[in-house]
């Protein structure tokens, strides 16, 4: 991946996968944070509860710090960012930020649940998103209820979007 970016909301996973591009030694040309003035922590801090419960859990083995916001972890390594002033991914001053990036493919992660809107998907750059399920056949906000029930086992998708939901081509499946 050459002249990319990410588009991030200030979510524990944003700050995951910043991480670890860092920790792959890939370095997003550009950042684009998703912000508001009602952001009670820095943008993607974890919160002390969520931290106590994956203290034990193997995100350590990565070498996840899980103390680091995105904020700092831009700071750090003196990444480009743009702060949107919006916490919806399909407000103008997204579409704008997107349409002028000059960028090949932006690594989408969103707020659970958001639709990114035609216009973004339009905007000239290739959106790619990790979804949880096997895609195309599990799609939407309930993948990984419905293939458990069905298969008896959990996947994630990595693909770039496109107009239709989590229809867009794939680049891979893992279980």
């Amino acid at each position: 991946m050459s002249n990319f970016g990410m588009l991030l909301a200030p979510t524990f996973r944003s700050n995951v996968y910043l991480q670890l591009f860092l920790k792959k030694g890939l370095k997003p040309a550009k950042i684009f944070l998703l912000s508001d003035e009602n952001t009670k922590v820095l943008p993607g801090q974890m919160p002390d509860e969520a931290k106590q419960m994956l203290m034990g859990m193997d995100i350590q083995d990565y070498g996840i710090d899980l103390n680091a916001s995105i904020s700092e972890l831009i700071k750090m390594n003196e990444l480009d960012c743009e702060i949107l002033t919006t916490m919806n991914v399909n407000d103008t001053v997204v579409v704008d930020a997107m349409q002028s990036s000059n960028l090949d493919q932006v690594v989408y992660s969103g707020f659970g649940g958001a639709i990114v809107s035609k216009e973004i998907i339009n905007s000239g750059v290739g959106l790619l998103h990790a979804h949880s399920g096997k895609v195309p056949e599990y799609r939407g906000s309930t993948t990984i209820y419905y293939s458990i029930l069905k298969d008896g086992k959990c996947y994630v998708s990595v693909f770039f979007l496109d107009k239709n939901i989590d229809t867009g081509p794939l680049l891979k499946v893992k279980e």
